[in-house]
């Protein structure tokens, strides 16, 4: 009988262990929108007001408070339509979102007798995080693509604080340094996963910039969700494929020995 105990309690013991480390490997991918929408005139909240994001198939309805949320949502620029009978269509461009961040977007309608022509507001928002605890950089896909330099690795050592290093001598493997920490205290993830080699204790440093919808870059003060790191994780989230199209890059390098 105390054979059998045994058994059962470490076999309990075993899949709790393996609960908690599928957790620690996973980081966030996603964000959240959420805001208030009033009466423009009266300054009431409006309950009921029916909000989508279009070309997807995420929305919500804001409460009795007039306040909605969408969670879960991929990265990226979206627009926001809002609607409600009596109301003005409105639709907001250049919503952002970002990989483990809440995005505010407030609204205001206004009545309407008759049914007119949509209205679109291209709004922009200063990239200032005021909701977040962690020091943390953004690296959109446009500026990947179109910086000077050939190699991600290469656009990562121009950020601040990140340096491209060696693990111990005997080893070699390549990783990143932030801010004068080891290789083996940073991890790379892509899409949430890990790619630190726990032989070499290195990361993968090189993607191809194409395939790079955003880059997050955390240096210090972040959740505990992000375990075994201590100087820094760098986040990369990938574009999402196509199944009606095929495309592909083709790039070259010259160096003349007259232009050295």
């Amino acid at each position: 009988m105390r054979k059998l105990s045994s058994t059962i309690f470490f076999t309990l013991l075993g899949f709790l262990f393996l609960i908690s480390f599928n957790t620690c490997i996973f980081s966030a991918t996603t964000g959240k929108l959420q805001g208030t929408v009033i009466d423009a005139e009266t300054k009431d909240p409006l309950p009921g007001v029916n909000f989508i994001l279009e070309g997807t198939a995420f929305g919500a309805a804001a409460d009795e408070n007039g306040f909605y949320f969408i969670i879960n949502l991929p990265p990226g620029t979206y627009q926001l339509k809002s609607t409600m009978v009596g109301y003005s269509t409105e639709t907001i461009s250049d919503v952002r979102i970002y990989v483990d961040r809440t995005t505010t977007q407030d609204i205001s309608l206004r009545s309407s007798a008759i049914i007119g022509e949509e209205v679109t507001i291209t709004a922009s928002r200063v990239p200032v995080p005021l909701d977040v605890s962690a020091t943390e950089v953004y690296v959109a896909g446009e500026e990947v693509v179109e910086s000077a330099v050939g190699r991600f690795d290469e656009l990562m050592g121009m950020q601040a604080g990140i340096e491209l290093g060696n693990t111990q001598p005997r080893q070699r493997a390549r990783g990143f340094e932030v801010r004068g920490g080891e290789v083996v205290e940073t991890d790379l993830q892509i899409d949430g996963m890990s790619t630190q080699n726990k032989m070499t204790t290195g990361s993968i440093t090189t993607i191809s910039r194409n395939l790079i919808q955003d880059v997050q870059i955390l240096t210090g003060g972040f959740n505990a969700e992000y375990g075994n790191i201590r100087s820094g994780l760098i986040n990369i989230i990938t574009k999402d494929g196509s199944f009606n199209r095929y495309s592909g890059v083709l790039e070259g390098r010259v160096s003349p020995k007259d232009w050295k």
